[in-house]
């Protein structure tokens, strides 16, 4: 049989550095976590994987099957993202199909059937390996983020909730003239998130402060105006 790869050849692990953010993954299985672990650490960010039992890391159904007509094109995605789960299932490969084949290149998809017991090993074997990653055995039960670390004062649930799409947009353009209102600061986190994945801070409480600085000056609103008469 023809072998149709679902994934791509290794690749480097992004710039390997490190930075002082942790970005928190957990599942109690790992199954689905693998991939999104993967991409924050090869973006610089140091991160933990939190599985009840790192053995089942990499555990896969009773139908041990990857891609198909639904999912084929998310695999092909992951790995042009140089994600780890398209190269698993290469190596892990027994069986690869085209599914649709007789029909429309918009309807086919591509799906291998994976050796369970190899698919789990070779995953296993990358991700502990994996540089920026740590992985952990046990279980969280609860995780608590306390605001007031970041200078974040507690909000009303009621007043953190939009209405129709008129008035949050007319919120989100008040937060972008430098005017504080009830959703500054949950913009402002937002903000602060995309610098860290990004990797231009490192520092979440730093990252935060900039944001918030920046959206209080007023200039996000003159610098979207000047992209719009661009």
């Amino acid at each position: 049989a023809q072998r149709l790869p679902l994934g791509g050849t290794d690749g480097p692990l992004h710039g390997c550095r490190r930075t002082s953010t942790w970005l928190l993954t957990p599942s109690p299985v790992a199954e689905h976590a693998d991939d999104a672990a993967a991409a924050s650490a090869r973006m610089g960010v140091k991160t933990a994987l939190f599985t009840n039992d790192t053995n089942t890391i990499g555990e896969m159904s009773c139908n041990p099957a990857i891609g198909g007509l639904g999912k084929g094109h998310l695999v092909r995605e992951i790995d042009a993202l140089d994600g780890v789960m398209g190269d698993i299932a290469d190596k892990s490969g027994i069986q690869f199909r085209l599914l649709n084949r007789s029909r429309g290149p918009a309807v086919q998809g591509l799906r291998t059937q994976s050796d369970r017991s190899i698919y789990k090993k070779e995953m296993q074997s990358k991700l502990l390996n994996y540089c920026n990653l740590s992985i952990f055995s046990i279980s969280i039960n609860e995780f608590i983020i306390d605001p007031k670390t970041l200078g974040i004062d507690s909000a009303n649930k009621e007043n953190l909730k939009g209405k129709n799409a008129e008035y949050n947009s007319e919120k989100i353009i008040e937060i972008f003239k430098g005017k504080n209102n009830e959703f500054s600061q949950s913009v402002a986190l937002n903000v602060a998130a995309g610098l860290i994945v990004s990797g231009k801070e490192s520092d979440f409480k730093m990252s935060y402060e900039k944001a918030a600085k920046h959206l209080s000056s007023g200039q996000v609103f003159k610098h979207l105006v000047k992209i719009q008469s661009n």
